[in-house]
């Protein structure tokens, strides 16, 4: 009997994971598509003041993001997936493309949440606070590609 309750065993962490994996999963998903519907208003062409900016800024989440890249759970349980030009697509974030880092949720999650943290820490210094507005859409706008 113990090699079948080390199975059953093993199928239920297997299914726990699984379970919570999915949990997490959509929860970042929401969390992605909240964010982005905030950066809307952000366009390349769209005027937008620097006041509205900054509010767009602090309305920005990463409790999800952080509770996925803290979590104990193997993240290919959550998405295996990689960057690759087919999931970028004509989102211009092609600079997820370069360099010999192969890109990931796991990455590319903890690049968004170094974006926003910057930004929000240091909106008045920088001198283009909208590109890097922009630059954070276009990768969770890649994110949500790869959820």
């Amino acid at each position: 009997m113990g090699a079948i309750s080390e199975i059953i065993k093993g199928v239920k962490d297997i299914t726990e994971y699984k379970l919570q994996a999915n949990t997490i999963k959509l929860e970042l998903k929401d969390e992605i598509i909240l964010n982005i519907k905030f950066l809307k208003d952000v366009q390349s062409n769209k005027a937008i003041s620097d006041e509205r900016l900054k509010e767009v800024i602090q309305h920005l989440s990463i409790e999800e993001m952080n509770a996925y890249l803290i979590s104990k759970y193997p993240k290919s349980f959550i998405c295996r997936k990689k960057v690759t030009e087919a999931v970028v697509g004509k989102i211009p974030a092609q600079r997820l493309l370069t360099g010999n880092q192969v890109v990931d949720l796991e990455e590319l999650c903890r690049r968004i949440r170094r974006m926003i943290k910057y930004l929000k820490a240091d909106f008045d210094g920088l001198k283009r606070p909208k590109q890097n507005a922009l630059n954070i859409k276009y990768y969770l706008q890649v994110a949500r590609k790869l959820i």
